[in-house]
């Protein structure tokens, strides 16, 4: 029986410690060193990367050995693009893309096949005629969560005391289903802000308009708008905030009982500590507020996440990073410990940072899109350059921190991934991807030992129960993983980017 025992328990160890597997592709070396690139995929037991530099496109496809098989050169875009957006199906995908040529802006998509050879011509599918030279997007691409709907939106505040919206609504073969024109006046020229566009399962537009404080750092009022594909007018409705200070929302569609969740850190006096969390259920289908309340957290949470922080100050660094919607109507929270240091000590803060919230949402004329993060992390990430600043900056990206709530807005539990991770003039390795098998949600990131990036993992169960897996077995510390930037192609495979010797390459993860 001993003999048996200790069998099992071999068996055992050696089925863990290969429960989750890295294979690496080795880099192109053609690739120009800014290269940048959308993971997009698994097709048919092969993986497609789209990548772009400058003007040259193409596609890189690997097979399930992330040996590169294939290099296909792509000619169909202009040579300005101002933006690239991807949407990947079981059998095919499209890009989007937006390019400027004399004084009109188009929209427009071409769709592939999961060998990367197109199908069709590319569809036009806006224009809008603008009078300066743009340098980003004028557009916001929106998907639904099941992909049966494919939203564009365009904001104008070019005069402050109205917003110009154009949406233009398609299903996933790109059939127009809806294009309106709204005018929304602005009660507050200078302090108000529409941001968290998304498009649920049934193609109807919901966004925020918020207004801030005269300060500018906290939101004085929220208010809830929808558009729907059978209507030509705007329903607004306006929500009573409790007497707190909220500096940020975010916003998500629970497609599953058409609900809104909306959330978002508060604390009770302005510029104050961050005391606890704000979550807003709204019912959109029959214009109700299921929940509307306020969490205060406690100080074992708070002791659990502080970090170098102390306890009253233990969330002031936290940001909001995603919202998870659950099928029973319940939903988890996930925020990050995110700052930075200089060496003149002026790092950035939840009150004055203007990257992200209050700032720089307006460029060209005016026109206003809606930034898809705290320290960046759109389509391409952030460069992979780590010199030539005549300043370091250090950033730093510290514990998670994860909530659940319950189909009634009742907090469940709350727990922390411990986490402490810094780099200077860059934060390309910092931050974390999730992996959701169904059962569990994983976390992976990186941590330095032994002066080496080394890949965790760690997995929270949907009671909250948090767990750290073993180290990786066949890390190779010559590839420095980039997890914030890596996609979920599968239920329990992931595609990550990694640096080799300053050269983009790709990993596969399995478990």
């Amino acid at each position: 029986m001993k003999h048996l025992l200790l069998i099992l328990c071999c068996c055992y160890l050696t089925v863990n410690g290969w429960s989750q597997k890295i294979t690496y592709a080795e880099p192109d070396r053609e690739d120009p060193r800014g290269v940048n690139f959308e993971i997009i995929g698994k097709y048919n037991n092969h993986f497609i990367v789209y990548k772009n530099y400058r003007t040259d496109n193409y596609f890189t496809i690997f097979d399930n050995n992330m040996k590169q098989v294939n290099k296909i050169p792509l000619e169909i875009f202009p040579e300005r693009l101002l933006q690239t957006d991807v949407l990947a199906y079981r059998d095919y995908f499209y890009i989007f893309y937006q390019y400027q040529k004399k004084n009109i802006v188009y929209v427009m998509a071409a769709k592939f096949d999961g060998n990367g050879k197109q199908i069709g011509n590319n569809i036009e599918l806006d224009t809008t005629e603008v009078n300066f030279t743009a340098n980003n997007k004028l557009y916001t691409f929106l998907n639904s969560e099941d992909k049966s709907k494919i939203a564009f939106v365009k904001v104008n505040n070019k005069r402050r005391e109205t917003y110009h919206i154009t949406t233009v609504v398609f299903d996933k073969n790109l059939v127009l289903l809806k294009r309106n024109k709204l005018y929304i006046k602005s009660e507050d020229n200078n302090n108000e802000l529409l941001s968290e566009f998304a498009v649920d399962n049934a193609g109807t537009i919901v966004f925020l308009k918020e207004a801030s404080t005269q300060q500018r750092d906290n939101i004085a009022t929220v208010s809830l708008c929808m558009l729907g594909t059978a209507t030509d007018s705007l329903k607004e409705l306006k929500i009573g905030l409790p007497k707190i200070f909220i500096d940020q929302l975010k916003m998500k569609v629970n497609n599953s009982n058409h609900q809104l969740l909306v959330t978002g850190f508060y604390a009770k006096t302005r510029r104050g500590n961050i005391d606890g969390i704000y979550c807003l259920m709204f019912d959109y289908a029959n214009t109700s507020v299921v929940s509307n309340k306020t969490y205060t957290f406690s100080e074992e949470f708070r002791n659990d996440a502080k970090g170098e922080a102390t306890i009253k100050t233990a969330f002031n660094d936290f940001y909001l990073q995603n919202i998870i919607a659950r099928n029973d109507g319940g939903f988890a929270v996930t925020a990050e410990a995110n700052y930075t240091s200089t060496r003149t000590g002026n790092g950035f803060n939840r009150w004055d940072y203007t990257g992200m919230y209050w700032g720089n949402s307006f460029y060209n004329d005016w026109y206003m899109w809606n930034s898809p993060g705290m320290l960046g992390g759109g389509m391409w990430g952030n460069p992979f350059w780590r010199g030539g600043f005549p300043q370091v900056t250090r950033y730093y990206s510290d514990n998670i921190a994860i909530l659940s709530f319950d189909s009634l807005g009742a907090i469940e539990w709350s727990n922390v991934v411990r986490k402490s991770q810094y780099d200077d003039n860059t934060e390309s390795l910092l931050g974390y991807c999730m992996l959701n098998t169904g059962t569990e949600i994983h976390f992976l990131f990186n941590q330095v030992e032994r002066r080496n990036q080394i890949l965790n993992d760690h997995t929270i169960t949907p009671e909250g129960q948090l767990t750290r897996n073993p180290p990786f077995k066949n890390i190779d510390v010559s590839y420095e993983c980039l997890p914030r930037y890596g996609k979920q192609v599968s239920s329990r495979q992931l595609i990550v980017p990694t640096l080799f010797r300053n050269m983009v390459s790709f990993a596969k993860i399995e478990f």
